[in-house]
């Protein structure tokens, strides 16, 4: 859920965040988790640099990867299993973190995390995602593909 989902306006969104991160900082970290993808779907890159904490940030993601994780494999297989989102939603977390790192010029911390998250997966799709990670870009990845 984003901000954005509150107010109906990325744009909107992403002013009032701004007026808070100035205003009430606090406020602002707390509520920077439901924002970053307003931020990032306009190109406020540099909005979100003081808000990035890399180890804790990537800690999470790997936390929840593997709790996820555990929960797809105590489900039963069959047709009505829901769809198994550990591994898209890993990539997509750690593959936005190090791009928002990069563009911020934090790239120690990017390559950090990158080193970190190839330790937990490491193939040749997730080596390619954060490659173009690492070049600042932020690639997409379809819900759709098999992991």
């Amino acid at each position: 859920m984003s901000l954005n989902g509150y107010l109906l306006e990325t744009e909107r969104s992403v002013e009032l965040f701004l007026r808070m991160a100035t205003e009430q900082p606090v406020l602002a970290e707390q509520l920077y988790s439901i924002t970053e993808d307003d931020l990032v779907k306009q190109g406020r890159y540099q909005e979100c640099g003081p808000f990035l904490r890399p180890k804790q940030d990537y800690d999470q993601a790997r936390a929840r990867y593997r709790l996820t994780k555990k929960q797809e494999k105590s489900l039963p297989a069959g047709k009505r299993s829901p769809p198994k989102t550990a591994t898209l939603f890993f990539y997509r977390d750690v593959i936005r973190l190090v791009a928002l790192l990069v563009q911020n010029d934090r790239l120690e911390d990017a390559r950090w995390v990158r080193e970190h998250a190839l330790k937990v997966i490491d193939n040749d799709r997730f080596q390619g995602l954060l490659e173009e990670a690492m070049r600042g870009k932020f690639p997409q990845i379809s819900p759709h593909e098999e992991f």
